[in-house]
């Protein structure tokens, strides 16, 4: 469950928010909407592993799981039109 404080009270209080974030999360907020979290170091080491930081590493990720679900390219089938799309020119 995480707390939510106002950014003034974040302000005032935050070496508390810190020992806080260690146990739970802690959401910001402006005017009441959320803007920004403090979070333990330990669960944005974790967010940050996960995160893919190329296109080449993403991309093989994605080939991997793609390949382990055995997709056969048949949701592709129906897609495209047929038709090129274009007028025929009677002129031709």
């Amino acid at each position: 469950m995480s707390k939510e404080y106002s950014i003034a009270d974040a302000r005032n209080m935050f070496p508390t928010l810190i020992r806080e974030s260690e146990n739970t999360d802690i959401q910001v907020t402006r005017r009441g909407k959320p803007v920004a979290a403090i979070i333990s170091i330990e669960e944005y080491l974790k967010f940050k592993k996960t995160k893919q930081n190329n296109f080449w590493a993403s991309y093989q990720s994605f080939i991997t799981e793609e390949t382990a679900a055995e997709v056969t390219g048949e949701e592709f089938d129906n897609i495209r039109a047929s038709d090129s799309g274009r007028e025929e020119n009677p002129w031709l």
